[in-house]
């Protein structure tokens, strides 16, 4: 049976992007979804997801380097289905079973990667970063929801002085 290091990834570096702020963004952090009636469930408690994050732009420059995973996600519904074919699509493409080991990729990546003078940020989406948009500019299409690939994302952004 294939593993999970066996699907295609992408491994994405860009040393300069735009980045594109809506605040309206930080709302999707409390709205319910699947599961989830309070929203995120990282929201005020993981670092980065504080209720009290500034916008992007308060902190850091409008362009920072990005740093991003690709998964393709399809690939891997198709192996988890050989393996569990009575799960539900929903049970195959639970992020529980990728996300850590595409999570751990992106940090290789990052590791990879000269940031002298740049500050990872790994949840941008809390300072009101649309990532959506941001990536775009790079050619990087994110689905919502994801039924291709997925991506994990980090900016390294530089501090106004």
């Amino acid at each position: 049976m294939k593993s999970i290091e066996s699907v295609e990834k992408r491994r994405i570096y860009k040393p300069e992007v735009k980045i594109f702020v809506d605040m309206k963004v930080r709302e999707l952090c409390y709205k319910p979804y699947s599961d989830h009636p309070f929203g995120c469930p990282n929201f005020g408690r993981k670092e980065g997801c504080s209720p009290d994050n500034n916008n992007f732009l308060e902190n850091f420059e409008n362009t920072a380097g990005l740093v991003a995973i690709g998964f393709n996600l399809a690939e891997w519904i198709d192996i988890r289905r050989q393996e569990q074919p009575n799960w539900t699509d929903k049970a195959l493409s639970n992020l529980r079973h990728w996300q850590p080991h595409v999570r751990s990729n992106l940090k290789r990546l990052l590791s990879e990667v000269n940031i002298n003078g740049y500050e990872p940020i790994f949840t941008p989406e809390a300072m009101g970063v649309n990532i959506t948009d941001t990536c775009k500019t790079v050619y990087i299409y994110l689905e919502w929801p994801p039924k291709n690939w997925v991506y994990q994302v980090a900016l390294l952004g530089r501090r106004v002085t």
